[in-house]
């Protein structure tokens, strides 16, 4: 059993390509439907919790503000107090990151792709190595996802 794990892992490997991150700052429903038709949290009751704790979700909201979540992360992000509780705050920083991954997607890193992201953002609203799609609604749908022909476009290369 060992030797077939490790004849897995050597021949599963992950593309080893620098990635840009772009956030989407949509509204995402706290329930979607599953394949079976049956409706789901999308969130986990500890994100909704975290995220009512800070401020960022109401209780009664069915769904839950990119925007707002991309200021919470900035928020905590440019705070440089030492924390009083230091595992707490690996939770928090560990339960941030899984809910700025449903708002997020990644595209392989080029000069092309990061010149067409900037025509989509407000470099103001990008932070660390997140894009921030400003203007999501020229480019990303929430059914269809990204509209890789528009990142194409002459006219969004300057």
């Amino acid at each position: 059993m060992e030797r077939e794990s490790a004849h897995l892992d050597r021949e599963f490997k992950l593309i080893e390509q620098p990635t840009l991150s772009v956030f989407v700052p949509v509204l995402l429903p706290v329930f979607i439907e599953n394949e079976s038709g049956e409706s789901v949290k999308f969130f986990s009751e500890f994100e909704l919790k975290f995220l009512e704790k800070c401020r960022t979700w109401e209780n009664y909201n069915s769904t839950v503000d990119g925007e707002r979540v991309w200021r919470l992360y900035r928020q905590i992000a440019l705070n440089k107090e030492k924390p009083s509780d230091y595992i707490a705050s690996k939770i928090e920083q560990k339960t941030l990151q899984g809910i700025l991954a449903k708002f997020t997607f990644s595209l392989f890193e080029s000069d092309k792709n990061r010149l067409s992201l900037r025509s989509y953002c407000d470099e103001n609203d990008c932070f660390e190595n997140y894009f921030y799609l400003t203007r999501h609604g020229d480019l990303y749908d929430l059914e269809a996802g990204l509209d890789e022909l528009k990142l194409k476009e002459p006219d969004n290369i300057f």
